[in-house]
């Protein structure tokens, strides 16, 4: 869904979608649909205006206002790009004022835009369709090969070498030259941390915080519905209490098999405190046409995303007339807990390093499907070395896994026109928590690639007692690793225990994925491999369909190698429709 695009008035365009409104700002034209806006200001004679594009709040301590946008204008004229840091969200802010254009994304980079650069010519949109449409970009393998490794696009690339996607707290001005610059350094945010507070202040005072926050969300959501995610452990349920503690129940869905922890879990706890629930699964038709599921998901986030959130999107789009904001939990307590490699949310190139301090770039890519020369591949090696979130946890955090995980879903539903939420990204709350003793910790990196769940024990203790301050009859209600949160907050190490019961008595209870690609996706992939050539990869097809029937289809990390190799043709062909 182009919801902005922005181009030299010199070029000339072959594909040039319809939106509302159109600007022209000395050798640039602007046009945008403003009914998607969150705010804005236009002068009468058209020669500045600002619009902020996702959502946008003010920080707590700052003084509140509703319309705000005047205001950031007026800073950014005057060059003071750090009041951006007043305000938090997922956000791109668009300025125009003296023949010049400013674009500003939000602090951890959540949410995307797309741009090519080369000479004199420059285009950029929300979505990557508007580039691939004007211009014939040549595919990057180096960059394939980093999305192999890392299991995403990172450090700003795409599949195409010149184009790129904004990165964290960044400005883009455009005059009469080009210059990206930074107001938000996410090294000095992490780095500038002590611990100010004793572990019961940052219960006490944590969950005082938490319940300002959502507080300050409802209020701005004020008028429109809200939902949230709920599944069978800490994140949403925190998230929950959050809602419960200022007396708003939001309505909550959950998706996936009904026989999963996620789904029991949430049942029970929607029915205990009277809450509207929904339980979604992808019904037959789903199934049967998964081939057009998977390239929509793909398109509609320009690349970013995988097919394996088809599922998810599926269910978006089924509950989008019950709800106009969405909140998240995903991956919300790992910063408060330590990263666990599992192959999805850590690549094994990042645990290997943290473990052994070397990197073989050999090892962590199909050598078979690509062709790198010697000085390539040390290039590449030299250059992943280099990356200052290969060598920490926190900033792989904050540089990788946060703007690239979240911008998926905040993309697909913000294509059905749903506003996305990540509590646990919220400015406020990562201000208070990095100087808590509750915080990833550089200095036991090895400890986090060989650790398990079971031994990871800091994160629920912390999440656990929150609950408990702000909502006990939720805390009493257990999670999906067999403990309550309330278990948590009386002895960490009798909940740790009645895990380990759990864990070892109802093994195969415990171990019922989500969701399931079985042999319906067996098929799928098979398919796809008989009907498409790569043209980017040295691959043999039939050896790779003679692969995927050995599969077993339990999880995801399954088939991940040929998925990606999938969500790369379908890229490609988001050129031609």
């Amino acid at each position: 869904m182009i919801d902005w695009i922005l181009y030299n008035k010199s070029f000339n365009l072959k594909f040039l979608p319809f939106l509302s409104s159109k600007y022209e700002i000395d050798n640039y034209v602007l046009c945008l649909n403003e009914d998607n806006v969150y705010q804005n200001y236009v002068s009468q004679d058209k020669k500045e205006g600002i619009f902020i594009l996702g959502y946008i709040l003010p920080r707590l301590e700052y003084c509140y206002t509703r319309d705000f946008a005047i205001t950031i204008l007026e800073e950014v004229k005057s060059q003071n790009f750090s009041y951006i840091n007043n305000f938090k969200g997922n956000f791109n802010i668009l300025c125009f004022f003296n023949n010049q254009i400013i674009l500003i994304n939000d602090q951890f980079g959540i949410k995307k835009y797309f741009y090519y650069q080369s000479n004199n010519v420059f285009l950029a949109s929300n979505h990557i369709n508007f580039i691939l449409k004007n211009i014939k970009l040549e595919v990057s393998m180096i960059n394939i090969i980093k999305y192999f490794i890392f299991n995403y696009f990172i450090d700003g690339n795409t599949i195409y070498e010149k184009c790129k996607y904004s990165k964290a707290g960044t400005y883009f001005t455009l005059s009469n030259e080009y210059k990206i610059d930074e107001y938000f350094s996410i090294n000095d945010f992490v780095d500038k941390k002590e611990i100010k507070y004793s572990v019961r202040d940052s219960i006490i005072s944590g969950a005082e915080l938490w319940k300002q926050i959502i507080k300050q969300y409802i209020n701005s959501f004020e008028g429109k519905r809200i939902s949230q995610t709920l599944t069978a452990g800490l994140d949403s349920r925190l998230i929950l209490a959050g809602f419960r503690a200022n007396n708003y129940i939001p309505s909550t869905f959950t998706f996936g098999r009904k026989d999963s922890l996620d789904v029991i879990h949430s049942q029970k706890i929607a029915k205990k405190l009277k809450i509207t629930h929904t339980h979604l699964y992808p019904n037959d038709d789903f199934f049967c046409d998964y081939s057009q599921k998977a390239k929509e998901v793909v398109a509609l986030s320009s690349g970013l995303s995988s097919l394996y959130r088809a599922h998810r999107y599926d269910a978006y789009k089924r509950m989008k007339n019950s709800y106009d904001v969405l909140f998240f939990g995903f991956i919300g307590s790992e910063i408060i807990r330590g990263l666990y490699p599992d192959g999805l949310t850590v690549p094994k190139i990042i645990s290997d390093y943290w473990l052994n301090n070397a990197i073989d770039i050999q090892e962590y890519y199909p050598k078979t499907w690509f062709s790198l020369t010697r000085n390539e591949l040390s290039d590449l090696e030299n250059e992943i070395k280099s990356f200052d979130f290969v060598q920490r946890p926190d900033l792989f955090l904050f540089k990788c896994m946060i703007p690239l995980h979240f911008a998926q879903d905040i993309a697909l539903n913000e294509s059905l026109r749903v506003s996305s939420v990540a509590p646990y990204w919220d400015l406020d709350f990562l201000e208070f928590q990095k100087n808590t003793p509750f915080f990833t910790d550089n200095n036991k990196k090895e400890k986090f690639a060989k650790m398990g769940h079971f031994r990871r024990r800091k994160g629920p203790f912390y999440s656990a007692n929150l609950i408990y301050r702000l909502d006990k009859k939720n805390a009493f209600m257990s999670l999906g690793k067999g403990y309550s949160p309330a278990d948590y907050s009386f002895s960490m190490y009798y909940a740790s225990l009645k895990f380990l019961f759990y864990k070892i008595f109802f093994l195969k209870k415990y171990k019922i994925p989500n969701f399931n690609y079985e042999k319906w996706f067996v098929e799928y992939l098979t398919n796809f491999f008989r009907e498409n050539n790569f043209d980017f990869s040295i691959i043999d097809n039939n050896k790779i369909i003679d692969e995927i029937k050995l599969k077993t289809g339990e999880t995801e990390l399954d088939f991940i190698s040929y998925v990606k190799l999938v969500n790369l043709q379908l890229i490609k062909k988001m050129e031609n429709e």
